[in-house]
């Protein structure tokens, strides 16, 4: 596997970001978008089923919001929560369920879905 950005990189780049006023939310949820967007077309796909599985940090918030908006989008898919949920998660879990997604423990997932979104670890692994 070949990265397109060291960790350090990413730390560097979301920290100038920062300093320049933009919120932390913001950026969640500019990174959420295009994901989801880079992988609608095939999400969409009738009767095709995604399943997002959302580790505890920074990782498995922006894999809530993914999930939320492609369910805001018309796609059947599920979170899947892996481990200890920190209080940003737990937000953003409580958004998306509030927008009807369907947000469940990692143990739940009975292996039925035809796209699987890893969001369990990000750059602090």
């Amino acid at each position: 596997m070949h990265s397109l950005l060291t960790s350090e990189q990413v730390r560097a780049a979301e920290a100038r970001v920062l300093r320049r006023g933009v919120d932390n939310k913001y950026l969640r949820m500019s990174a959420a978008t295009a994901v989801a967007d880079a992988i609608f077309c095939r999400a969409h796909a009738d009767g095709t089923k995604t399943a997002v599985f959302c580790g505890g940090g920074g990782n498995g918030c922006d894999g809530i919001l993914i999930a939320a908006i492609l369910h805001g989008r018309g796609c059947t898919v599920a979170a899947y929560l892996v481990g200890e949920q920190s209080d940003e998660n737990k937000s953003a879990a409580a958004y998306a369920v509030s927008e009807g997604l369907p947000v469940y423990g990692a143990q739940s997932y009975d292996g039925d879905a035809d796209i699987v979104i890893d969001a369990i670890f990000g750059i602090g692994l």
